[in-house]
């Protein structure tokens, strides 16, 4: 690990690549540290919604209380990496990352091993464009009531919040660097064609 570099290509952990196979999983390295890797997912490994609690809880979602935090922490973290990887991926400090919009409240800090990029790190760290313009598995395209029509440039979650409390931000919706926010619900069909890259920090 200590030979990697930013842009390489890194295989770690698995999951699901269709509905009865698993396979490894591929990360980019965008961050490198004297001791860490900084990495997201090579591909859009699920898609599912940001939260599932519906309208009517009227709740103020960001990402220190999101079901999506949890589901990545609990479920994912779990069912992805054996003991030894896990020993490896750092549990970090994760800032809920400035709302895309002056005056929504962000949130609280947490601390998580794994997490999805804020607005301000997706900006500054997917520095090319094909980092940006990840392809799904095709687990993640079954993992939904709908055909994704996006063929190309598909969008996944962010974590900084957005304009209402019932929104967060997205990447890759219109092209590169492209910053929205995006209903979280699950019953809104909108969040079925938004996807999931995971980020961590690696030891090495």
């Amino acid at each position: 690990m200590s030979e990697v570099k930013v842009g390489d290509i890194i295989k770690f952990g698995r999951y699901h690549d269709t509905a009865d196979t698993v396979a490894p999983i591929e990360w980019i390295v965008i961050k490198k540290t004297d001791f860490k890797l900084g990495v997201i997912s090579k591909k859009l490994l699920d898609r599912r919604p940001f939260d599932s609690d519906g309208w009517e809880s009227q709740r103020e979602i960001t990402w220190n209380n999101s079901p999506m935090r949890r589901w990545l922490n609990e479920v994912f973290y779990k069912e992805a990496f054996n003991d030894e990887e896990k020993e490896m991926i750092s549990e970090v400090i994760v800032d809920p990352g400035e709302s895309i919009y002056s005056g929504r409240y962000p949130g609280l800090e947490s601390r998580d091993h794994i997490f999805l990029l804020s607005v301000v790190e997706a900006t500054n760290l997917l520095t090319e464009d094909e980092w940006i313009k990840a392809e799904p598995t095709q687990y993640a395209l079954q993992n939904g009531d709908e055909e994704d029509e996006w063929e190309d440039n598909k969008q996944f979650w962010l974590r900084s919040a957005g304009r209402e409390y019932y929104t967060t931000a997205v990447m890759g919706f219109l092209g590169p660097f492209h910053e929205t926010d995006y209903h979280i619900f699950e019953e809104d069909n909108t969040n079925r064609f938004t996807y999931v890259r995971p980020a961590m920090w690696i030891d090495i």
